[in-house]
């Protein structure tokens, strides 16, 4: 079977596909993977057949961007189009939640959905985070708010959703396309960990939640993670266990990369701590550099080996980052600005392995004053060292393949009926 994988969204999700792509492969299927342009040069470092979509990360549009150019939107479309024509079944990204229909339609390919948070569908379990992140024990509030998200959704996109369906000669959606999806029962693989949040009981069948995906070389071919370098393996094991900061998510006055990281090797200087500064793939200087003797710089996709032996983490709550300190053992502090990471924030603060602080309130002194409080409580770092243990069994990658394997063969393909 030749599978076509489309990640729309940033290094992350991509992270997460090529893991998926080179499982399907170690399996003995073909795959496409189809990310951003601006993922070429990781991609490109591993045999899997990869598909450009123009644009930066996260385009044309995820859950909250606005409308892009026609021509751009255009572009995009063809680009998705053409990653799938000669597939025999499609996996999707949470950004193509509305193109996906299009797609399986249009071509006549069975789909199904990864995602690395509850997104959907409707549960009484837990709010949806799109309307609000924190637990709430009203379980007829959790259900609408689900259903709220979803109508807001779809009155933002099913505009432009069916100007693409009309110049591909289908009919305009007949109905509520979230209800139609569950009425299709879409098969919907949820890739993170069940110790973090466990499968409610009123989904069905066709949700199933693996565990994260990782680049695995006990599961994939033909290479684990690349390892630490020696010069930085031998920085951590040298002195005492520094503190990870991701610079996307501390409090600066602009977005430039390198004031964020001033921000942060500041941080750790008043601490009087060692610290290891995260930045995107994309961001100024090296892959892996020292700037201080006390501080450095790295950019990994995958920060597991480096968060084992760091003391606490500081970061934005995206799903991959979470889940690394969460299987590492390493408790966090998360610092939300938008989408899933206040979820995550509320997450691993109910289950007493972190803390959780809106960006929009992590002043530099309040930042500072949590993260002492953080350092030294071994009861938190117990519990997280736990549950560490308990992720790290879960052979997330292992049961998202077998899953992926048996799903995929009797998925739906698309149709336009009301719902």
């Amino acid at each position: 079977m030749k599978i076509a994988l489309l990640a729309a969204g940033g290094p992350g999700e991509v992270q997460m596909f090529l893991a998926l792509a080179l499982g399907l492969q170690h399996l003995g299927h073909r795959t496409v993977l189809a990310a951003s342009e601006h993922a070429a040069d990781e991609i490109g470092s591993y045999p899997v057949e990869y598909q450009p979509l123009p644009g930066g990360y996260g385009e044309p549009r995820l859950l909250d961007c606005g409308p892009i150019a026609p021509s751009e939107q255009y572009a995009w479309h063809a680009a998705l189009l053409s990653s799938c024509r000669d597939c025999d079944a499609v996996i999707c990204s949470p950004a193509l939640l509305f193109e996906a229909g299009v797609i399986s339609e249009s071509l006549g390919k069975p789909f199904m959905f990864v995602l690395p948070c509850p997104l959907l569908p409707a549960t009484a379990a837990f709010p949806q985070f799109m309307v609000r992140a924190k637990p709430s024990s009203f379980r007829m509030f959790n259900r609408f708010s689900h259903y709220l998200f979803q109508s807001r959704h779809e009155s933002r996109r099913v505009s432009d959703v069916n100007v693409w369906r009309i110049r591909l000669g289908l009919e305009p959606l007949a109905g509520p396309y979230f209800r139609r999806l569950a009425a299709l029962k879409v098969p919907v693989l949820h890739a993170y960990s069940p110790s973090l949040v466990p499968p409610p009981a009123d989904w069905g069948r066709h949700h199933f939640v693996s565990g994260a995906l990782w680049i695995d070389g006990s599961h994939v071919s033909p290479r684990a993670a690349m390892p630490l370098p020696d010069a930085f393996a031998r920085w951590l094991e040298q002195g005492s266990p520094p503190v990870y900061i991701a610079a996307d998510s501390l409090p600066a006055p602009d977005t430039d990369m390198r004031r964020r990281i001033g921000v942060a090797a500041d941080l750790a200087k008043r601490l009087k701590v060692r610290a290891v500064i995260a930045v995107d793939r994309d961001a100024v200087g090296p892959a892996e550099e020292p700037l201080t003797d006390d501080v450095w710089l790295t950019k990994r996709a995958d920060p597991r080996p480096i968060l084992a032996g760091c003391r606490c983490a500081v970061h934005s709550g995206d799903a991959r980052t979470t889940h690394a300190a969460a299987e590492a053992g390493t408790p966090s502090l998360i610092c939300s600005r938008a989408a899933d990471q206040a979820f995550w924030g509320a997450r691993i603060a109910a289950l007493r392995i972190g803390r959780h602080m809106p960006a929009r309130r992590a002043a530099p002194e309040r930042l500072m004053r949590a993260i002492r409080e953080l350092m030294p409580d071994e009861s938190m770092r117990k519990r997280a060292t736990a549950l560490g243990v308990a992720i790290r069994e879960e052979n997330g990658l292992l049961y998202a393949l077998d899953w992926v394997e048996k799903q995929l063969p009797d998925a739906p393909v698309f149709s336009n009926e009301p719902g």
